[in-house]
């Protein structure tokens, strides 16, 4: 029970991440809420890099977990091998 808890809240909170940086991305421009006196180019155009930046680091953490499971093996991973 213990294991499907560690890896289930690893697999949320890397589902969660790669939303989020989705969501940033496909926001349209009017849709964004500004606060008195910014710019809205400005917004969107940083919360575009926000959203870039939510998906790689996504893919980095996934590729550094893929690489751990492939150079450890699965037969080592606590609660999946022995």
């Amino acid at each position: 029970m213990y294991y499907i808890v560690m890896y289930g809240s690893v697999g949320v909170a890397l589902i969660s991440i790669l939303i989020m940086g989705v969501s940033m991305l496909i926001t349209p421009a009017d849709k964004v809420k500004l606060k008195p006196g910014q710019d809205r180019d400005t917004v969107v155009r940083n919360m575009r890099k926000q959203g870039k930046l939510c998906i790689a680091v996504f893919v980095a953490i996934t590729a550094l977990l893929v690489w751990t499971v492939v150079s450890v093996g699965v037969d080592y991973l606590p609660g999946i091998g022995f």
